[in-house]
C-alpha cells in the first residue's frame, strides 16, 4: 500500500493549490481507510500482547474499513463530529479522501489480487496494476517536500491584516 506519508502528501497538495477550506476532511478521509483497518488490529495486538486473552474473531471485521462501503459509511459517521453547518461539506470531503486513497491502493499490483471494491455484493478483487506495493515509499519524501513547498508558497501570498489603529 502506499505509505500514510505519500497519502498524506497526496492529500494536502491539492489543499494547496486549490484552497484550504476543507483540506483537514479530504487529509482526514484520506488516511481514515488505514486508520481505520489497521490500527484497532495494531491496539488488539499490545493488548494481547500485555497478556489479556482476544478471540481470534474480534481482529476480523475491521478490514470492512478498508473497502469503498466501509470506508464510506465511516466517513459519513466521522462527519458528525463536525458542527452541523458544516456536516455535509466535512462528509463529501472525507469520502473524496477515502476515494483517492482507495483510487491509489487500486493503481497496486497486489499478491493477494486486489480489493474486493464491490464488498459485500462480490468478493471479485480488483487491481490495476501499475506498480507494486511498495513502489511509493521512494517517493514519498519527494511528493512530501513538493507538498510543503506548495503550501509555503500559498501562505506566504495570504493577503496580510489591515494594519489595526491604535
Amino acid at each position: 500500500m502506499p505509505d500514510p506519508l505519500f497519502h498524506l502528501s497526496t492529500a494536502l497538495l491539492p489543499g494547496a493549490l486549490f484552497g484550504p477550506r476543507h483540506t483537514g476532511a479530504f487529509v482526514l478521509g484520506t488516511l481514515l481507510p488505514d486508520l481505520g483497518s489497521r490500527l484497532p488490529g495494531l491496539a488488539l495486538e499490545r493488548v494481547v500482547a500485555l497478556g489479556v486473552p482476544i478471540p481470534e474473531f474480534v481482529f476480523t471485521p475491521w478490514s470492512v474499513l478498508h473497502v469503498p462501503l466501509g470506508a464510506g459509511l465511516g466517513a459519513v459517521v466521522l462527519a458528525y463530529v463536525f458542527h452541523e453547518t458544516e456536516r455535509r461539506a466535512a462528509a463529501t470531503w472525507l469520502i473524496a479522501g477515502v476515494a483517492l486513497h482507495l483510487g491509489l491502493d487500486t493503481l497496486q499490483f497486489h499478491h493477494n489480487g486486489g480489493y474486493p471494491l464491490l464488498y459485500p455484493c462480490s468478493m471479485e478483487l480488483y487491481q490495476i496494476g501499475i506498480f507494486g506495493s511498495e513502489a511509493t515509499v521512494p517517493w514519498s519524501a519527494p511528493v512530501a517536500l513538493v507538498s510543503v513547498i506548495a503550501w509555503a508558497v500559498r501562505v506566504r501570498n495570504l493577503p496580510k491584516p489591515a494594519d489595526v489603529p491604535d
